[in-house]
C-alpha cells in the first residue's frame, strides 16, 4: 500500500492512503515534528525544540527509537545508504 505521510502542528503523524484517499492518525509524539524522511521501511524525525532525531518501523510503529540528542535545533532531514565523501 502507498502512503503519504507528513506532520503537523498538532503533535502527530499522518498517513494518507494512495488506494483510497482516507487519511489517519499513524503516529502520536510527545513533540513537534519538524523534518520527515522515511528510507527503507523506517520513519525518521527531527524535532528541533528537544534537539533530536528519532525513528520508528512503519510496518510495526508501535514505538520510537532516539537515534540522537542535545543537536543544535535539527529541521530538515535526509536518510541515504549512497552517500560518498
Amino acid at each position: 500500500m502507498a502512503l503519504v505521510l507528513w506532520c503537523s502542528s498538532s503533535k502527530a503523524i499522518y498517513a494518507l492512503s494512495m488506494s483510497n484517499s482516507s487519511s489517519r492518525e499513524f503516529y502520536r509524539v510527545n513533540h513537534v515534528v519538524d523534518g520527515l524522511t522515511l528510507h527503507a521501511g523506517r520513519l525518521y524525525w527531527t524535532d528541533s525544540s528537544h534537539g533530536l532525531i528519532a525513528s520508528l518501523d512503519v510496518a510495526a510503529p508501535h514505538q520510537h527509537t532516539v537515534l540522537a540528542s542535545r543537536l543544535d535545533k535539527p529541521r530538515a532531514i535526509v536518510v541515504t545508504d549512497r552517500y560518498r565523501a
